[in-house]
């Protein structure tokens, strides 16, 4: 039975996105439905001494429908060296720095124009190095144009998937009944809430930061 899971390429997203990859045989990204301006698809938090600290990835003005693979990255802007000398600066002493920010470094100065392109580099880069072994897919590739519960249903179809691996969230606008009389199984997974040992305890632990956090501060076997 292939286990499916379905989500949106996003900027050095949080250590949840790795978790369900792992429990997936197929991990679809959504490289062509609308772009959210207000979403992780061009930002993420990492923690510095004072807190918590976008690292946004700056983007050319587009139209509010655009797709998230025609999303433009703006590299007149100096945010790969702005991203890489925070990250630097605030992990530099912690035990995995140097197997990990080499890695991060070298994708990272590649050059990218599409934020879409850099966001599934980063996330493949991410899973090769925890060792997941997943099969991924652009959606684009599939030719669906359905929407919302019906995109995740159509994709889960398509791919002769049983079992569909999500989030807590989806519930709020996932067709329940359809996937159940497809027989079509919908595993909800939650986040586990680990606290590990971070850079600047003393401003107490911070949950929900990009995955970079725990591999720089846990290392490679985290999930």
């Amino acid at each position: 039975m292939t286990k499916i899971l379905i989500h949106q390429p996003e900027y050095l997203p949080w250590t949840h996105l790795f978790e369900k990859i792992k429990e997936s045989d197929t991990f679809v990204f959504l490289d062509n439905v609308q772009y959210n301006r207000r979403s992780f698809q061009n930002r993420n938090q990492i923690k510095i001494n004072s807190g918590k600290k976008w690292l946004t990835v700056p983007i050319k003005k587009a139209s509010r429908f655009e797709l998230i693979s025609n999303i433009k990255i703006d590299n007149s802007k100096n945010w790969k060296e702005q991203h890489l000398e925070t990250i630097k600066e605030n992990y530099k002493d912690t035990p995995y720095f140097t197997s990990f920010y080499g890695e991060l470094e070298s994708l990272l100065k590649n050059y990218h124009e599409n934020l879409c392109q850099l966001n599934i580099d980063l996330i493949l880069l991410i899973c090769k190095l925890l060792r997941i072994k997943c099969n991924f897919v652009n959606l684009s590739n599939l030719k669906i144009n359905s929407k919302k519960s019906d995109l995740i249903f159509d994709i889960c179809l398509e791919l002769n998937s049983k079992e569909y691996i999500t989030g807590m969230g989806s519930q709020s606008y996932l067709n329940l009944d359809k996937f159940k009389k497809n027989n079509i199984n919908i595993n909800f997974l939650s986040p586990k809430d680990e606290i590990y040992k971070q850079m600047f305890m003393n401003i107490g632990f911070i949950k929900d930061l990009s995955i970079i956090d725990k591999i720089f501060n846990k290392g490679f076997d985290i999930l």
